[in-house]
Order: C-alpha cells, then structure tokens, then sequence
C-alpha cells in the first residue's frame, strides 16, 4: 500500500456480510477525513466481497486472500501493508462513532509517549445496546490487567506504527 495518510483503519473480514455494510459506513462517515480504510477478505463463503464491492470510495484499499489464513495471519499481512503513522482496528461487525478517528488521532498527537489507545465500548446486537465495557484510563490498571486478561477493546484501538 503506497500511502502517506496519517491513519490506516485495518478492517480483517471473514463472513462478515451481516453487519459489513454498517462497519464500512462508520468508518467512511467519520468527521476525520484523511484515513485509508484497509479491508482484507480472509477466504470469505459469504457474500462479503459482493458488499465491500458495492463502495466506491478512495479511501478504501481492498486485498482479498486466496484462502482463509485466519484472523492473526490476515492482521498481520495488514500491519506489514500499512505505512501510516497510526492503525486503527476495526472488524467487521463493530460500528464507530462519527468522531472515532478525529478525538483518537488528537490524542495520539498530543501524547507522543503513548503507543497504544483504546476506548471503552457499547455492546449491542439486534435488539440493541446489550452492556458497556469500560476501559480503565490509568496507565498502570491497564498494565497490571494485561498480565490476566485483554485490558483494551480490541476495535476501538489505536496504535502508533513507528
């Protein structure tokens, strides 16, 4: 991927079809403009790549793998692609809020010691909010909860690439 943007939103998919079309939409309305949205098709069976096809939007760079390689290997084809500054997770079945990428970027900008930054999540499904996880905003909770147990919400993370 030759791009210079400052935020690649990293978006593996594998029969993802029920709620793609609204992860899509989340990213490409952020209020943050200048991102490359990065969509891997990891071997898909459903109509996945008949969806992500239907967008036609600059922004987004689309690889499809041959077979399905799993979630870790297709995230890390996608890091080793990204030559952003930043990544920002995203699957295919989460939604982010309109001002996800402008107050996360924000952030990382102005705390240059931070490589890492995650946000506390909705959890919802058809019939609508289900819960909230909260994510501690003290830097040694986080650490000490890594030690047993995914102290971040893994789609709402950004991450310094350098």
């Amino acid at each position: 991927m030759n791009t210079f943007k400052k935020v690649t939103v990293l978006m593996p998919v594998y029969n993802g079809a029920k709620y793609l079309s609204e992860a899509i939409e989340s990213i490409l309305n952020q209020t943050y403009k200048e991102f490359d949205l990065l969509i891997i098709n990891d071997g898909s069976t459903d109509n996945s790549e008949e969806i992500i096809n239907r967008f036609s939007d600059d922004r987004i760079k689309y690889i499809a793998n041959d077979k399905n390689i799993g979630l870790i290997r297709t995230l890390n084809k996608g890091i080793c692609l990204v030559r952003s500054e930043y990544i920002a997770r995203m699957d295919a079945d989460d939604i982010s809020l309109p001002m996800r990428l402008e107050k996360q970027i924000k952030f990382m900008d102005e705390h240059q010691d931070i490589a890492v930054s995650g946000t506390s999540v909705l959890v919802f499904n058809e019939k609508g909010t289900i819960g909230k996880s909260i994510v501690s905003k003290d830097s040694n909770e986080i650490k000490t909860r890594l030690l047993f147990h995914c102290a971040l919400m893994h789609p709402s993370v950004i991450i310094r690439k350098g």
